[in-house]
């Protein structure tokens, strides 16, 4: 089943709403529901996006501006990633892959339950965003659009009041796209690992209230 983005009907609006799915489809845990913006699918993750998903992550260059993707990125690695998420993903938590009008798979994005920041004591928004473009695909506003997607589609099943996200201090693009998506700025700043820098880095903390 597919949820569209007033965007994919023609319509629009700074702030899109999903239509059509079934709230007793949600509930019930159905993983067959998508979301249809006006150039990009975002549905869950299969087995045959493997080595598309490798593809994606092998990239240093990606890896380096994530928590968890480590460099290099085997084809074991890719694997453990996509059973990962599909394992994790639910209504409430959704972790889509990003496709194109020829349903090549350009990214990844998803909520997630994770602590925010490492330090004790911190205050916790909600379900953190993670987003994931290939760079052969990046500068054409499709992280942008994804996360609208996203957005629109956690503020009518996710449940969620606030949505998290954060940035390494160098990752000028991500910090742009996620400024276009409604995020602000909380001027909290943690260390945060990232495995294929292979040590702690500054982060910059936002929020998007639904």
């Amino acid at each position: 089943m597919i949820i569209r983005t007033p965007e994919a009907h023609g319509f629009t609006g700074s702030h899109p709403a999903v239509a059509g799915l079934k709230r007793e489809d949600l509930r019930a845990g159905r993983s067959g529901y998508a979301v249809q913006t006006k150039r990009l699918y975002l549905s869950p993750l299969c087995l045959d996006d493997v080595d598309d998903v490798k593809a994606i992550f092998g990239h240093k260059s990606v890896a380096r501006m994530t928590h968890a993707i480590a460099h290099p990125f085997s084809d074991a690695d890719a694997r453990a990633y996509v059973e990962k998420a599909r394992h994790n993903s639910s209504p409430r938590l959704p972790v889509f892959g990003i496709r194109d009008t020829d349903e090549t798979l350009i990214g990844v994005v998803g909520l997630e339950r994770t602590t925010c920041g490492q330090a004790s004591g911190l205050h916790q928004f909600g379900p953190s965003v993670g987003i994931c473009i290939a760079p052969e695909h990046q500068g054409h506003g499709f992280g942008v659009e994804a996360l609208e997607g996203l957005i629109g589609y956690a503020e009518r099943f996710g449940g969620h009041r606030v949505l998290h996200a954060a940035h390494f201090g160098d990752n000028a693009a991500s910090a742009r796209m996620l400024a276009r998506a409604g995020f602000l700025y909380t001027g909290r700043r943690t260390p945060e690992i990232s495995l294929a820098r292979q040590d702690s880095y500054e982060a910059l903390h936002m929020i998007r209230l639904l």
